[in-house]
């Protein structure tokens, strides 16, 4: 017997195939037409967290961006300055002296030098360069890297990280390349077909992270990267003015420690800058719920060079005693039994939120444990330009 329906049930019935059909056009609006995945700051921090990153080089495609006298390659600057942990930078210019035609004997004398040189296109350079590594990024014509950006926001383990707006780098591998050799295309066009066959071979699988990298096409103040549209020297070289801070390494080694219990405390509180030189520690006593400001802190601890400890304080019951206990074995673990001097405790004082009082007491404990000072955090007051521009730089991180 067939089912009838009235006037009211049939408007429900209609109404909920509606909001069904509806339901279903949103999770097709936000899902990835291909099938790619988008790592929440959670994910991305538990990749980090592993510290097992592939070797990656930085190839730079020409024209570049070059000074009035001809003198400068931006281009390669902004690499050198924004991806210093790029194992070697290579630089496409058929027009370069610096390359003989014996590519052997060339690779023979640069083969332990950070940048070189290559006349090849760049298909016939990935299928015969000894010295590229399998994972690489491109950075296209007209771009400049004005960021510090990080080699999780362009590959999890093998596969790049593509971005929906033109950063102007472009993460690939070797494997992923050498599939054009099967194609007749320009040169021009050999990463785009890489990408597109890398996402329909499934060996692209990731996009858009949420790896705090900001695209061009942002409106945040500080992108990672931007294009030069219209070349202004002086603005060019206003993102390079910045002396970099050697640590000192030398034995006994001597530290300064931050207490903190928030992640960005850090950019509110600096060291004095006579620790700037100093192996600075940062401990976090964090509840590991807020995956950005976790990020942006390891970001910042990994640009600055100093090194960042989280103990999640709760697991402690917050006690004085058990967490100065705590940051004194994981002091002994990173000095890998190596001596060590404390030249200076830092945190809050004795006022302000519950937790800002424990954090003091569990510094005068370090302090007196280590035959140190302790002392109050300051806020920051930078009145040097470059320095607080730098200050905005990681800031955006």
């Amino acid at each position: 017997m067939p089912l009838l329906l009235d006037g009211e049930q049939l408007q429900v019935l209609v109404l909920v195939m509606g909001l069904t059909v509806f339901l279903y056009s949103l999770s097709a609006l936000f899902a990835s037409p291909h099938g790619l995945r988008r790592l929440s700051q959670e994910d991305v921090l538990q990749y980090v967290q592993k510290r097992q990153f592939p070797p990656i080089d930085v190839v730079i495609l020409t024209p570049f961006t070059l000074s009035e006298d001809l003198k400068t390659n931006f281009s390669a600057l902004s690499v050198a300055r924004f991806i210093p942990w790029a194992r070697r930078i290579h630089v496409h210019d058929p027009q370069s002296s610096d390359h003989p035609e014996n590519h052997l004997e060339y690779w023979n004398t640069h083969q332990k030098a950070r940048v070189v040189h290559f006349h090849q296109d760049l298909l016939d350079y990935s299928l015969t360069s000894p010295f590229l590594s399998d994972h690489f990024i491109l950075l296209k014509p007209h771009f400049l890297v004005t960021n510090y950006v990080f080699s999780w926001q362009f590959f999890i383990d093998d596969s790049p990280v593509i971005r929906n707006c033109n950063t102007g780098l472009i993460p690939l591998t070797r494997q992923i390349l050498n599939e054009c050799i099967y194609r007749r295309i320009q040169p021009k066009n050999y990463y785009r077909f890489a990408i597109w066959k890398g996402i329909h071979d499934g060996v692209i699988r990731y996009e858009d992270n949420m790896d705090h990298f900001f695209p061009p096409c942002s409106s945040h103040p500080y992108t990672s990267t931007k294009q030069i549209s219209a070349f202004q020297e002086d603005q060019i070289k206003s993102y390079f003015q910045f002396e970099e801070i050697h640590k000192q390494r030398k034995k006994p080694y001597q530290v300064v420690i931050g207490l903190v219990c928030r992640a960005d405390d850090d950019l509110t509180f600096p060291m004095p800058e006579q620790y700037d030189n100093k192996i600075q520690i940062w401990v976090n006593f964090t509840d590991l719920k807020d995956a950005t400001a976790r990020l942006s802190f390891v970001h910042r601890m990994m640009v600055t060079k100093n090194v960042f400890v989280e103990i999640q304080a709760d697991q402690f019951k917050w006690k004085p005693e058990s967490l100065g206990a705590e940051v004194m074995k994981r002091m002994r673990t990173l000095s890998n039994a190596e001596e060590f001097e404390v030249l200076e405790i830092f945190s809050y004082g004795i006022k302000g939120p519950w937790y800002e009082p424990t954090t003091n007491l569990v510094g005068n404990k370090l302090a007196q444990a280590y035959t140190c000072p302790f002392t109050v955090f300051s806020k920051r007051k930078d009145t040097d330009e470059s320095r607080t521009r730098e200050w905005h730089r990681l800031q955006a991180l």
